[in-house]
């Protein structure tokens, strides 16, 4: 290739009609029905990778309130049909994902289970947490950043009401959102993130800034967290370094520091005139491109 064009389109409709007409070659974040519906065209397809993104709900124990709790937390993650969500919503393009490093990261523990959907355990943990009539809780989501994201947002609210935690959802465009979420004085308990892909292949690169206590996006204060934290990110030896990754790992999730989701998979809509697959990252590495001459 000689030439390289990138052009911003917010609209997917008009990605996708881009794409149809041969005006573009390589569209990306598509919807799950959009890319059904490639499939059915001729001369383009739709191409998918999971990503390394993994999405999930910040469940801030630094705020006081119900969310300090542990069982509480733990409550809400039994609460959510997360399989349920990536059927129904995502139309399969996600992944269960019980860590926030996907598996393709440096110091991934593959020992962790997701939290099964159980409602009834749920309620036990509430009423044992104190909070057998539930409560209520902030909670805010960005539209259009992630796929699905305002419907994934509001399917979340509305199974944690079915506990009795009654959400007061917030979604706000994107711009506005960041604005929201990097201000700690400003942002609910409850927030939606998505953490990786290009830049993060490495687990202290996840999980220190977002759980290291005091940093920008962290809604953790654990001591016992933090000094695995720091002694991981200076550790040279790749054994030991794992090993702790994995043992932080192991608190977040025991912890429930998160409302633990899916990883994201990413949908690229993609012309037979090239030879070019997605990765993982994200990385648009074009270079790579060869022409398929059709």
């Amino acid at each position: 290739m000689d030439k390289l064009i990138f052009k911003p389109v917010p609209e997917a409709a008009t990605r996708v009609a881009l794409l149809k007409t041969g005006e573009a070659d390589i569209v990306t974040n598509l919807s799950p029905a959009i890319a059904q519906q490639l499939a059915q065209e001729k001369g383009i397809k739709a191409k998918t990778v999971p990503s390394m993104l993994i999405i999930y709900f910040a469940l801030d124990e630094t705020k006081p309130g119900p969310l300090q709790n542990a069982l509480v937390r733990q409550a809400m993650n039994y609460a959510v049909d997360k399989e349920g969500i990536i059927g129904s919503i995502l139309l399969g393009c996600g992944k269960l994902e019980a860590n926030p490093i996907s598996p393709e990261t440096f110091g991934y523990n593959s020992s962790i289970k997701p939290y099964p959907y159980d409602p009834a355990r749920a309620r036990q943990l509430l009423a044992e947490a104190g909070y057998p009539n539930g409560f209520t809780v902030d909670m805010v989501a960005p539209v259009g950043r992630y796929v699905k994201d305002k419907e994934v947002a509001e399917a979340v609210a509305a199974q944690l009401g079915q506990v009795g935690i009654r959400v007061n959802l917030q979604v706000l465009e994107y711009g506005v959102y960041t604005g929201v979420i990097r201000d700690p004085a400003k942002r609910p308990p409850m927030w939606m993130l998505g953490w990786g892909g290009y830049g993060t292949y490495h687990g202290d690169l996840t999980l220190f800034p977002l759980f290291r206590t005091g940093e920008l996006y962290s809604a953790s204060n654990n001591a016992e967290l933090d000094a695995i934290l720091d002694r991981a990110i200076v550790t040279l030896d790749d054994a030991t370094h794992v090993r702790l990754l994995q043992q932080a790992q192991e608190i977040i999730h025991e912890e429930a520091l998160r409302l633990f989701l899916y990883q994201q998979v990413s949908i690229y809509g993609v012309s037979d005139r090239l030879d070019w697959s997605p990765r993982s990252d994200e990385d648009m590495v074009l270079w790579q491109v060869t022409g398929t001459g059709g």
